[in-house]
């Protein structure tokens, strides 16, 4: 009996262990696209200008991510002929002014801290051209967003951050990031959104111009780290897919690692990847291209 208890106690710590999940503590970004509002002489009255307003309720006091295109209504829809139109952009609370600012372009991105979750009131302000209006689109993310530069940071302190900061799309200004010396392995790195807008991808390439063997033998290390890196992350969906044919020189493989929440929201997902460079052939000697993607 005195063997059997250690026994159970033990097998009570490696299971707690197991099921560590440091996502629980993580809030999920609010993400609302497609948004629209129509500034024109039959809206509220500023001075010389009109405006119309729209309010978010925040879940969390990060940042208020924007995306806004204003254009001249009648044409706004027209792929061919599309008039943008300048506008100002105001940000308020009931206690205070978070942010203003003139869009000549009509055009802007941007990045509001948000001190607490009082609802936010926004002001999209025109003087819409006669008989015309002002039509704005927009999307807002309300989360982290991601720091430009991870100079001098462990590498998987890096990777992690880039984990949380999945769900959010790498919300900030620049579309593409390039990180020549990586992120969190030697070798360049990219940051880039895609084309829905709230998502976003990190590639860390972890070898190129390899032989199958190098990249066989590099996908597997990496493997190898990723699971060490993700032991408190409760990842258990992990699927490995192939595809190509060895003989033809066209081999590809990937490892996937989803995390959801227990609302089913995917967290992020990270991929180890081995993938071919060139067309391939039966006759022609293949290389390849291996890396870790994370995106949501």
């Amino acid at each position: 009996m005195k063997f059997i208890l250690p026994i159970i106690l033990s097998c009570c710590f490696f299971n707690s262990y197991a099921q560590k999940d440091i996502t629980l503590n993580w809030v999920v970004p609010q993400h609302k696209q497609d948004e629209s509002v129509m500034v024109n002489s039959k809206s509220l009255a500023i001075g010389s200008y009109f405006y119309s307003e729209y309010h978010i309720e925040p879940a969390a006091a990060k940042t208020l991510h924007l995306r806004i295109y204003a254009r001249v209504a009648s044409v706004a829809h027209n792929l061919f002929n599309t008039t943008y139109a300048p506008f100002i952009l105001q940000a308020i609370t009931r206690k205070e002014k978070l942010f203003e600012e003139t869009y000549q372009s009509g055009q802007a991105i941007i990045n509001i801290p948000l001190k607490n979750t009082d609802t936010v009131a926004l002001f999209f302000i025109s003087n819409p051209p006669a008989n015309d209006g002002t039509d704005f689109a927009f999307e807002y993310t309300i989360g982290d967003t991601a720091e430009l530069n991870y100079n001098n940071k462990k590498p998987q302190e890096v990777f992690e951050k880039m984990l949380e900061l999945a769900s959010t799309g790498y919300i900030n200004q620049p579309e593409k990031l390039i990180y020549p010396n990586g992120l969190f392995a030697t070798g360049t790195a990219e940051r880039r959104k895609t084309h829905n807008r709230y998502t976003g991808t990190v590639t860390q390439y972890t070898g190129e111009k390899l032989s199958r063997e190098t990249a066989d033998r590099n996908t597997a290390d990496w493997n190898k780290k990723i699971v060490t890196w993700l032991k408190d992350y409760n990842v258990t969906d992990i699927k490995k897919n192939t595809t190509g044919d060895v003989k033809l020189n066209t081999d590809e493989a990937e490892t996937v690692y989803t995390k959801k929440n227990a609302q089913g929201v995917t967290l992020f997902i990270v991929t180890v990847f081995k993938e071919t460079v060139g067309e391939g052939s039966e006759a022609e000697p293949m290389s390849y291209t291996t890396g870790v993607r994370i995106t949501n």
